[in-house]
């Protein structure tokens, strides 16, 4: 959201009114409690802890779990007083909350950009930047580098393996990491595109009761609309937390299920080739061998150091990447 955007709401004293300003309020109040705040703060300890994630990547995604349990906490200091006491913040107390409130949002909503891009669109359109319209046309514009950038990287890690040239392993890391981070990356980018749609759209028609349709900008309708925009921006935030926990999560399964998958090919294949030798060497039970290879990462990423198997999945890394 924009820095026009108020805290505060003006309902008038009639009941569908009041009733429809009530049940906004109160479901932007069920999602900053039960899920934007509490799964803020979950991201925010796993994202702090693991050692998985790339570190310009971890700290883009601790700045943006910060910002959104702030904004959540600040949200309910304005709704509870009124739905519980019925009091309203006098103009003091409401300019003072909302400055607070200002600094978060903008944040979160900052933080995502490709700092070179936001730098470059802040020379060109150094006049007008501040406008909503040059704002959207940035994450657009972003957005859609963003996936550029993920195609070409795509395609060049394709190529590794097509081209006769002899790769370092270090540029087949980075191009692999390239697009694991992109794709972790693109569902926030997308939400917080959809964020500023739902502000720029709530500008319009702010405007359009305010020039044309001549309601006071204090009305109920302008409430109405800025009740509408902190809602859904609540569970958009929910949205964006709960898209990087999933990614989190499905990562570490799904490195250790590929991990222990080859490991326990590798090791059938040396127990075969030990009895096509005459050697009295026998398979290790196939749950032990599950059990002791998917335990290679603990939830916040630490490697888990391994007692057997150690030549196997070493040999198997350099076969994958020779």
């Amino acid at each position: 959201m924009n820095n026009s955007t108020a805290i505060g709401i003006n309902v008038p004293s009639n009941g569908a009114s009041e009733c429809a300003m009530l049940l906004l309020m109160l479901g932007e109040l069920i999602g900053h409690l039960l899920l934007e705040c509490p799964f803020s703060a979950l991201n925010l300890y796993l994202i702090w802890t693991t050692s998985v994630l790339h570190r310009n990547l971890k700290f883009i995604l601790i700045s943006q779990s910060v910002c959104i349990f702030a904004r959540g906490a600040i949200r309910c200091c304005a709704v509870l007083p009124l739905l519980l006491l019925n009091v309203y913040l006098d103009r003091m107390g409401e300019q003072i909350l909302t400055g607070i409130y200002l600094f978060p949002m903008n944040l979160r909503n900052h933080i995502p950009h490709i700092l070179v891009i936001e730098r470059f669109m802040a020379t060109l359109f150094a006049k007008d930047y501040e406008s909503n319209a040059i704002l959207l046309v940035s994450c657009a514009v972003e957005t859609v580098a963003f996936f550029w950038l993920c195609f070409c990287n795509l395609k060049k890690y394709r190529l590794t393996f097509e081209d006769q040239r002899k790769h370092e392993l270090s540029e087949r890391y980075q191009l692999a990491e390239n697009i694991r981070i992109n794709r972790q990356l693109a569902p926030t980018l997308l939400l917080h595109l959809f964020n500023l749609i739902i502000v720029t759209g709530g500008q319009l028609l702010y405007q359009y009761y305010y020039e044309f349709a001549g309601t006071s900008a204090n009305s109920y309708y302008s409430s109405l609309v800025i009740q509408v925009q902190l809602t859904l921006i609540t569970y958009t935030n929910f949205l964006i937390e709960l898209t990087i926990l999933m990614k989190y999560v499905k990562s570490c399964v799904g490195s250790n299920h590929r991990v222990g998958h080859e490991m326990s090919r590798e090791t059938a294949a040396n127990c075969q080739r030990h009895q096509q030798n005459g050697t009295d060497q026998r398979r290790p039970p196939l749950p032990q061998q599950k059990g002791s290879v998917i335990g290679l990462t603990d939830m916040s990423g630490k490697a888990m150091a391994l007692c057997q198997n150690q030549a196997a999945y070493f040999d198997q890394l350099r076969k994958y990447w020779d």
